[in-house]
């Protein structure tokens, strides 16, 4: 999986590492300050991604206009 949706629907994109590396790390390629929380502009090896963002997807969840997700805050 190099690819990886989390809950907002932002994409999380797995880094090149060098061959026999134990640790994947993860990037927000689409990372805008003005719409994202400035640590979402950083890496994260994967334990770290899934406590910050987790869970997360293979596909973006889909988003309904004028439908809330369960549990959404109002």
């Amino acid at each position: 999986m190099t690819r990886v949706y989390d809950l907002d629907g932002d994409v999380w994109e797995r880094q090149e590492q060098p061959p026999g590396s134990l640790k994947d790390t993860w990037k927000m390629p689409g990372f805008n300050p003005d719409e994202h929380e400035s640590a979402a502009g950083g890496c994260y090896v994967t334990p770290h991604l899934l406590d910050q963002y987790g869970p997360l997807t293979e596909m973006p969840g889909r988003k309904r206009p004028g439908k809330e997700a369960p549990g959404a805050l109002a």
